[in-house]
């Protein structure tokens, strides 16, 4: 299995510090061609600026010292916002003969067995997607099951699956480039051609989520978790403590390395 890892980023350089780090320490780490991908300062549309170049450029520097193999950094001229860098990343498909890629944002700390998991993964559900982590364990380690909520953190995609969603992303792309996604107020569901649309959303996890539903394509997550997610105050989802309380982030549990998987060879999917 010939693997492309594809990092989105911004300007959050704590975060994005210590999600390159915790993918450094990750075993198989040196054996996928890792690509990233860095949204711009100014989006066209409105005209607003959502960052400056100095936090960019700080954040563009743990890159270029990162012991990650990197075979490229690209930062957008404008800013997009995630569903426009994961349509970018998507494409790494084209640029290289890969069977799959593992998508990552900058605010995910993975567990060292992480990457070896996922690929274990998606060698054993190619026709599906998943990723190993969730807020709250319940179950065993080796467990498996379907995920049946929008969240799309450090996962997997093979190329099959690709193949079957381009069609219907690169629609939600075309209408989503000409919208500034970061400014909520400026529309909402209705601004969307059902017809020509079929996932009908503006937020692109719960697009893919809703492409890989219609497409009878599952979703899987483990029922103990390998990573712990650090965004707490992100740039769109959370960004007060009450929310990410409500959303029980503050609950994650503290251990995510397990030496067992070390030389776990195959999934228990229940």
């Amino acid at each position: 299995m010939k693997i492309a890892g594809a990092i989105i980023c911004f300007d959050k350089y704590d975060y994005t510090l210590q999600a390159v780090k915790s993918l450094e320490n990750s075993v198989e780490s040196d054996r996928i061609d890792w690509y990233v991908f860095q949204d711009g300062i100014t989006n066209p549309l409105t005209g607003i600026s959502y960052t400056e170049k100095r936090k960019l450029d700080l954040v563009k520097s743990i890159f270029d010292t990162s012991t990650l193999p990197i075979k490229h950094f690209e930062r957008s001229a404008r800013n997009g916002s995630i569903p426009q860098q994961k349509y970018k990343a998507h494409q790494v498909f084209e640029m290289g003969d890969y069977d799959t890629i593992f998508f990552f944002e900058d605010d995910l700390v993975v567990s060292k067995y992480y990457l070896r998991l996922l690929r274990i993964m998606a060698e054993q559900l190619p026709d599906h997607v998943g990723m190993a982590n969730r807020e709250a364990n319940e179950g065993k380690l080796d467990q498996l099951v379907q995920c049946t909520i929008a969240r799309l953190w450090g996962y997997y995609m093979t190329r099959q699956v690709y193949d079957r969603i381009k069609e219907d992303y690169s629609k939600y792309y075309h209408i989503i480039k000409n919208i500034d996604y970061n400014n909520r107020r400026m529309f909402s569901h209705k601004d969307y051609d059902q017809k020509s649309l079929p996932t009908g959303t503006r937020m692109h996890d719960i697009t893919l989520t809703r492409l890989c539903r219609r497409l009878k394509i599952r979703k899987y997550w483990p029922r103990i978790t390998r990573a712990t997610y650090i965004g707490k105050y992100g740039k769109l989802a959370y960004r007060t403590d009450a929310y990410w309380k409500k959303k029980g982030m503050d609950r994650q549990p503290k251990r995510i390395e397990y030496e067992e998987d070390a030389t776990m060879k195959a999934w228990n999917v229940i």
